[in-house]
């Protein structure tokens, strides 16, 4: 039987303020996201929230959703029944959300270079689809209802974390409610596979997927590697902040793009970048050298990141929600390691004119459309082809 894990932070200088918030591990069902904006809107207009102040924050990242109250304490531990009131409820009807903005968010989706890029690294990096837009969502009232009960089922495998002047008894309260619910009913046909099989081999050789966007000017680059809980000053020296060197090789030295983004997902962290059509090749190229020789960064460049995790560390400790997200992640390393782990398997990918860029990129370089991409194929989702 699962429980609600606890997480509460002892009170420190935040006065009378308090933040509680609830997260769990995403399932991802093509509702689950719509669902808790939905949830979080009914939330906002509870008279318990609505004429305290409280903030409602709410949302799903890569691997979890969340939805939390952030105010004055003894708001925030009045508005907790609330809280559960709107999880806990029966399913929403088909019209909260609407099918006719669902399908509007569905359809427009494919036309995000940024939302096609982190959908190709999700495929390149861990061997299938979880395609950031799709597949296409069923809409009926037995789809929403099952999408409803897998997120409720979720609930009792998740977190319930407070830091603050909060009331404690109050938040065990709602972890205990939670725990007691219903069981639900099985979760809809449409959630996402998890077919470990389809993880890509951590040693092969990765092609480069490129996603088609006839008529592009300029591409979207992703480039990607495994990590685990011990390469958090690995991942920043590449691509963490503007000294990483990614940064550094790719504006500074080379001038391909403007700027480097870090991205993480499920066991792989990577960095996202654009480029002119013509410079593609080259800029794979530099990023890759510079994965590769990660291993002979010195040991005063890595004294330096080990400084700047520690500095962003401090910087959380200043908000409750900062102080919470401090808990859950892993500590930072007080002493620089004295060398960095090689990067292993990379995984490229490409948003751009196909009809330019794949003779430049090679005969072994995966195509995919953007709607194959988003949308998927059929009831399933699209899995690519196994890494020659």
């Amino acid at each position: 039987m699962t429980s609600v894990v606890l997480l509460l932070l002892p009170t420190l200088s935040e006065g009378p303020l308090a933040r509680v918030d609830l997260s769990w591990s995403r399932q991802g069902t093509p509702l689950e996201a719509s669902l808790v904006d939905s949830a979080a809107g009914r939330l906002r207009g509870d008279v318990r929230v609505s004429e305290t102040g409280l903030r409602v924050d709410a949302g799903c990242a890569r691997e979890r959703c969340t939805i939390a109250l952030d105010g004055l304490a003894g708001a925030v531990d009045a508005a907790l029944p609330a809280l559960g009131d709107v999880l806990l409820d029966d399913a929403p009807r088909p019209s909260m959300p609407t099918r006719r903005s669902l399908r509007r968010s569905w359809s427009r989706a494919w036309r995000s270079t940024g939302r096609l890029l982190t959908a190709g690294l999700r495929s390149a990096a861990e061997g299938w689809l979880e395609a950031g837009a799709g597949p296409r969502p069923r809409l009926s009232p037995a789809a929403i209802g099952g999408a409803w009960a897998a997120l409720g089922e979720s609930l009792r495998a998740g977190e319930l974390a407070a830091a603050g002047a909060y009331d404690e008894a109050v938040v065990r309260a709602l972890a205990a409610r939670i725990e007691a619910a219903p069981v639900a009913a099985p979760s809809p046909p449409n959630a996402a596979p998890t077919d470990p099989t389809l993880r890509p081999d951590a040693t092969a050789a990765s092609p480069t997927l490129l996603i088609d966007w006839p008529g592009a000017t300029r591409a979207q680059l992703g480039i990607a590697w495994p990590t685990g809980p011990d390469d958090a000053v690995r991942d920043s020296v590449l691509a963490g902040d503007f000294e990483s060197v990614l940064m550094q090789r790719l504006r500074e030295r080379e001038g391909y793009t403007y700027g480097v983004e870090p991205t993480w997902g499920d066991g792989w962290a990577g960095a996202v970048f654009d480029v002119a059509t013509e410079s593609v090749v080259a800029a794979i190229a530099a990023a890759r050298e510079e994965l590769a020789g990660v291993q002979r960064v010195d040991a005063a460049t890595i004294e330096a990141a080990t400084r700047r995790l520690r500095g962003r560390a401090l910087a959380l400790a200043d908000t409750l929600a900062g102080r919470l997200a401090l808990a859950r992640l892993v500590p930072f390393p007080e002493v620089a390691p004295k060398a960095l782990a090689s990067v292993g398997r990379t995984s490229v990918v490409v948003v751009g004119d196909a009809s330019v860029l794949a003779a430049a990129l090679g005969p072994d370089t995966l195509l995919m459309s953007r709607c194959e991409l988003m949308y998927g194929r059929g009831e399933g989702l699209v899995r690519p082809r196994r890494w020659r």
